[in-house]
């Protein structure tokens, strides 16, 4: 079930991403950081994991990281339609 706050992952394209909190940690300049209960999308099927851009932003701003440049906003992965190919031109079976 979908609902507004979800997209469908496009890694494993099959489930869909949704939000929640979890620990996002990284290694800058040799030390550990770690920030709790930050927004992340996570894959109902997969368990693929991408934190939110504006937050990830907002801590390397503080960490005085300056390495995202100006992205347009994410595509959203679309399920392929299942349509069968025009088989007037193809050639048929032979005996």
């Amino acid at each position: 079930m979908t609902d507004r706050l979800s997209y469908p992952c496009p890694y494993c394209q099959i489930g869909y991403c949704h939000p929640e909190e979890a620990t996002y940690t990284r290694l800058h300049h040799g030390r550990v950081v770690s920030v709790p209960d930050m927004l992340a999308w996570t894959c109902d099927i997969c368990f693929i994991q991408e934190f939110d851009q504006d937050a990830v932003r907002q801590v390397e701003t503080l960490l005085g990281i300056n390495q995202w440049p100006t992205l347009p906003a994410r595509p959203v992965a679309r399920a392929n339609t299942l349509d069968l190919p025009n088989t007037k031109n193809m050639p048929g079976l032979k005996p």
